[in-house]
């Protein structure tokens, strides 16, 4: 099955990176599994796939980035949201299904929940927030939570 962006499951990126000199594709750069089982549902269901990024703001598992170390904070929203607004538009992405541990688990989600709000609605892209709490769901368990938030074409529950 071909993914389609126009549903899109996104992830934020994480502190936890593989240091390795050189480029390395982002799936490989960050090492998290809700990454990984974000990616692993993503591709089981169909969807597009995009890392949101601090720095780079969307990026597909196999873009290729180096070692960085920068966190979004929130006097950076409103630039990055600019950025990922015109990301959404270049994808061709209609709906955002983002993953997120809550914010009491991760108070640090706060301006990545932002930035990603404010480019949907400047980009008329429905936002449907998704949240894990403190530990990864299996593969399983989060395309059972992300299901009844897709439809396919038809309007039809996938």
């Amino acid at each position: 099955m071909v993914p389609s962006t126009a549903d899109c499951v996104v992830t934020y990126c994480s502190r936890e990176k593989d240091p390795s000199a050189g480029l390395l594709p982002a799936v490989d750069r960050y090492l998290s599994s809700r990454i990984q089982v974000s990616l692993e549902a993503s591709s089981r269901l169909g969807t597009g796939f995009r890392i949101l990024s601090g720095l780079f703001g969307l990026l597909a598992e196999d873009r290729e980035i180096p070692e960085y170390d920068h966190i979004l904070t929130g006097d950076q929203v409103p630039r990055h949201a600019r950025k990922i607004e015109q990301q959404l538009r270049e994808f061709g992405v209609e709906r955002v299904i983002f993953i997120t541990r809550t914010l009491a688990a991760d108070p640090g989600t706060g301006p990545y929940r932002e930035a990603m709000s404010r480019a949907c609605d400047a980009a008329d892209v429905d936002y449907q927030i998704l949240e894990i709490g403190s530990r990864d769901p299996s593969v399983e368990e989060l395309i059972g939570l992300i299901r009844p938030l897709i439809q396919n074409n038809d309007g039809q529950e996938v």
